[in-house]
């Protein structure tokens, strides 16, 4: 969605559409690449072409001087943040790829079934009968859209938006669609319930990432770590 010889994505047209577009390459087939930086939600005006868009995940008195927000410039700091909001939505793309894609190696894999809808993208990808996804992408950036989307499961069948945790059960109806809306600039993958399982996520942590710890010479202590999961821990894991 971004590279080095353009401005980001999201500094122009803001965050919405650039999660859409990675929605979009991570179901399509082939390999999605993701630039440096996108995860951290860097929006540092220009184009590695004159001089900028190229921000290290660390400090720089460069982006000191180029605040993009009220709080200053997030490229400015130790910016490896596994628990800022877009790298928990990369980091999801990527868990449901792996689990509905994980098993390369036959030409199904890379077989679409595109529904032509205006302003919106629709198609169905799936290596195995049981791994089918529909994915959807609304390029509209002012008007929502109803849709009745055909899906590959039968009559009857509660179907989800994998990319939230938590989202409303749909019931394929007679004619084998979904009635799905769509916001501007929202992309929905739409999976069979329940959704495979994915890995956990840790989505908060205290001390926040980035924080110092100062302890006097000679001095002892000890530092609490509390992190937050996206849903509960298995009891198997708990108990290591």
């Amino acid at each position: 969605c971004n590279n080095h010889d353009n401005w980001r994505m999201q500094s122009i047209a803001g965050r919405e559409s650039l999660w859409m577009c990675l929605a979009v390459i991570t179901f399509w087939p082939g390999i999605p690449l993701h630039y440096a930086g996108d995860e951290q939600d860097f929006i540092t005006p220009g184009s590695a072409l004159d001089g900028w868009a190229r921000e290290e995940l660390s400090s720089s008195l460069a982006w000191q001087a180029v605040p993009t927000s009220d709080s200053g410039n997030p490229a400015d700091g130790d910016s490896f943040d596994m628990t800022s909001t877009s790298y928990l939505y990369i980091s999801r793309l990527n868990a449901l790829r792996r689990a509905y894609f994980g098993q390369f190696g036959s030409e199904e894999c890379d077989k679409l079934e595109v529904q032509d809808v205006p302003d919106v993208v629709i198609f169905t990808r799936g290596c195995t009968a049981t791994s089918q996804i529909v994915l959807l992408a609304s390029f509209h950036t002012a008007e929502s859209k109803t849709l009745a989307v055909r899906v590959p499961w039968p009559q009857g069948a509660e179907v989800v938006d994998g990319l939230k945790s938590t989202s409303e059960k749909l019931v394929v109806d007679a004619s084998g669609n979904v009635s799905v809306t769509l916001q501007p600039l929202e992309a929905k993958l739409l999976v069979e319930h329940p959704v495979s399982p994915v890995p956990l996520a840790v989505t908060s942590m205290q001390p926040r990432h980035g924080s110092t710890v100062r302890v006097q010479d000679g001095q002892q202590g000890q530092i609490d770590v509390t992190l937050v999961f996206d849903r509960d821990m298995p009891a198997r894991i708990e108990q290591q």
